[in-house]
């Protein structure tokens, strides 16, 4: 079962619970939230996705920052003594 099917249930529940987004509303969905917070370390992913959830369930925008952008890496062998090496690639030598 993905982290989105468990969170689901228990976020339509509290919005059923609390209709009116506020003050209260806030604080009911961070008391139900089932894991250690990411600022008590917790994991973070689970909390992007109940965050995630909770946009999906009250009509607010959806934010797609899930990956975190990856180093470009070159595609070819580094040829250490080659005066034309790649700008991308770590040279430990010079």
């Amino acid at each position: 079962m993905s982290w989105r099917a468990k969170f689901c249930a228990r976020i339509q529940r509290t919005l059923e619970a609390y209709p009116v987004p506020d003050a209260a509303q806030a604080e009911a969905l961070r008391r139900i939230y089932p894991l250690a917070p990411p600022w008590r370390d917790g994991p973070r992913y689970p909390y992007r996705v109940w965050r995630d959830e909770i946009a999906r369930q009250t009509g607010q925008q959806v934010r797609r920052t899930f990956r975190s952008p990856r180093r470009m890496r070159c595609a070819h062998t580094l040829e250490l003594f080659d005066a034309q090496r790649c700008p991308h690639t770590l040279d430990l030598f010079d």
